[in-house]
């Protein structure tokens, strides 16, 4: 993760020619995914806070979009070249990501004994959902897990709640253009995307009160709120729209995160969401 998210930055400090800004997008993904999967395993470490640990590494990663909007506001107004700030943030992740190799070697052995005694033990967290049932998927191999019908579930849902949300991404601004923006509703949503990381504290208390089946249900019924909302022609209401999108959109992956370390266990999650 580390070496393909400072690649990609350092491709981005050197793309003055476009046949470079394909690889670097494609290595800031590779990376980005590779840290958020790898997170994921932090909540193993405090089970009873599983829900919420789970939930702030989701979001934050999700806030992560808002990286390109400071760049861009350190080019536009500070005259800042975009090979410096590229290659700033290529420095930014290597002392971060230093930071955490030592840290996480620090830490690994405990990490390894938790999600142990969290597989044997058996432990059910405040999501108030029982991890391993006799006739669930729990801790079983990988490839038996695919083969599930939680696993198949748990792709269908997410393909289409994944397709919804960058559908909505994709589709804002043409629809502020046609209900008439002048190019500042487009702005102020660019900035309000990454702030689903505020929800937080919500959606992690809803998960480990209500449980994630409950909070799917959520999930589903959020999806088609903003979908019907986005039928109204105004603009003012399409920006309101946007705040309620980023909730919906940081308990879409919240609770898929906390769905997947629940029913496949800590052993396969990574590759699960992957």
């Amino acid at each position: 993760g580390a070496s393909f998210s400072i690649g990609g930055s350092v491709a981005f400090g050197l793309g003055s020619q476009t046949m470079l800004l394909m690889p670097a997008y494609v290595s800031l993904s590779v990376g980005g995914a590779a840290v958020a999967y790898t997170s994921f395993m932090l909540g193993f470490m405090y089970p009873k806070r599983q829900a919420m640990v789970l939930t702030f590494a989701s979001c934050l990663f999700d806030a992560s979009i808002g990286v390109f909007a400071v760049g861009a506001l350190f080019y536009t107004y500070l005259d800042v070249q975009r090979s410096t700030v590229f290659f700033g943030y290529a420095v930014l992740g290597l002392v971060l990501f230093a930071t955490h190799i030592c840290l996480w070697h620090n830490a690994r052995d405990e990490l390894a004994r938790r999600v142990e005694e969290a597989r044997l033990a058996d432990l059910e967290t405040d999501m108030s959902y029982k991890a391993a049932e006799a006739e669930g998927v729990y801790g079983l191999p990988f490839a038996t897990q695919t083969r599930s019908l939680e696993f198949f579930l748990s792709t269908v849902w997410l393909c289409v709640h994944l397709f919804r949300s960058n559908s909505f991404i994709a589709l804002a601004h043409p629809l502020f253009v046609r209900n008439g923006d002048d190019g500042s509703a487009s702005t102020i949503f660019g900035f309000i995307l990454p702030l689903g990381f505020l929800a937080a504290p919500v959606v992690g208390r809803l998960l480990e009160h209500f449980g994630v089946v409950v909070n799917l249900q959520l999930v589903n019924g959020l999806g088609v709120l903003v979908s019907l909302v986005s039928l109204v022609p105004s603009v003012n209401v399409q920006l309101l729209n946007a705040g309620l999108y980023t909730f919906y959109r940081a308990a879409l992956y919240s609770t898929m995160a906390a769905f997947n370390a629940a029913t496949f266990g800590p052993a396969t999650m990574g590759r699960v969401c992957g």
